[in-house]
């Protein structure tokens, strides 16, 4: 029996709107997506998706209230995945242009620090400033009096809606122009008064810092997104059930995984959506039903093996 006969038969058990389902997926469609995957598409995903392109977005989710990813879902997870592909050796590759567009951030900060009055209608002198700048936001800046001010006296400065502005529309463009030769998140600025300046560019690594589990052990490699993990149903806050197309060593390609913002535990729950499909069927049907009392969480389905 094919996927998508067992996929109907699921949705008609749950009693699921098949009406909210979307058109087939073109041939357009599948090369989009692989072209993200960088690698074809196991034959059971082409064929579910052959008979329908994910949910329209209006409607509850239909799996368990887990939505029906269409590939342009799908498309918009793994851009946030790849943003997170780091090259192999930082390098800026127009030097020129970015110390121009950092230059031009630090006398921002610069101008703030020297508008900077007392209760006496003076300017104030200062020290340095810090300040932490990255995508669609920022830190600080931070004001110290001197040399010997410790973080607990240092003042922060507010900035102007059109300072703000500027600073976040130089930081996207700075990001834009070194982000595929010198992975950061973060630019990290320390402005003296003397008019030195020092920059550090920074990225949080999620996969170092977060506790990631693999069951079994070795299956799922431990990351915080992969760009070769396809979101076939997502809860709609980020974490998604999907296949796995770059398994670790202990794992299988096609096998369905997982993943996702909150998600520190990730399991193989099946070693494809078919059987998937099948072990939920078997499940719904029952009495006792583990999904239909406890919801489909990972572990829970984890617990249809």
């Amino acid at each position: 029996m094919s996927i998508h006969i067992k996929f109907q038969q699921l949705l008609g058990v749950l009693q699921a709107n098949a009406n909210a389902l979307q058109a087939p997926a073109t041939a357009a469609d599948f090369t989009a997506i692989e072209q993200l995957l960088e690698t074809p598409l196991p034959a059971e995903i082409r064929l579910l998706y052959s008979y329908a392109n994910g949910q329209t977005q209006a409607e509850t989710g239909l799996l368990f209230d887990h939505h029906f990813c269409s590939l342009a879902d799908a498309s918009e997870a793994l851009d946030i995945s790849r943003s997170f592909i780091r090259p192999a050796v930082n390098q800026l590759l127009y030097p020129q242009q970015s110390a121009e567009l950092l230059a031009q951030l630090v006398e921002q900060f610069r101008q703030v620090g020297n508008q900077q009055k007392n209760w006496l209608g003076m300017r104030k002198k200062w020290h340095r400033l810090q300040v932490s700048c990255y995508l669609n936001g920022y830190g600080g800046p931070y004001v110290y009096a001197s040399a010997n001010t410790p973080d607990s006296q240092r003042e922060i400065l507010q900035l102007s809606n059109s300072v703000a502005e500027n600073v976040m529309r130089i930081t996207d463009s700075l990001y834009k122009l070194e982000r595929a030769n010198w992975y950061w998140n973060e630019i990290q600025l320390t402005i003296f008064a003397d008019g030195q300046s020092a920059v550090n560019r920074s990225c949080y690594d999620f996969d170092q810092a977060i506790p990631f589990t693999s069951t079994p052990a070795g299956a799922i490699q431990k990351k915080y997104l992969h760009y070769k993990w396809l979101p076939v149903f997502s809860d709609y806050g980020g974490n998604y059930i999907g296949v796995d197309l770059d398994p670790d060593i202990n794992g299988t390609i096609g096998q369905v995984i997982n993943f996702g913002r909150d998600v520190e535990d990730m399991y193989v729950l099946a070693p494809n959506l078919e059987v998937l499909f099948e072990r939920m069927m078997q499940d719904v049907q029952k009495t006792e039903s583990i999904l239909r009392t406890n919801g489909v969480y990972a572990d829970e389905l984890w617990k249809l093996t």
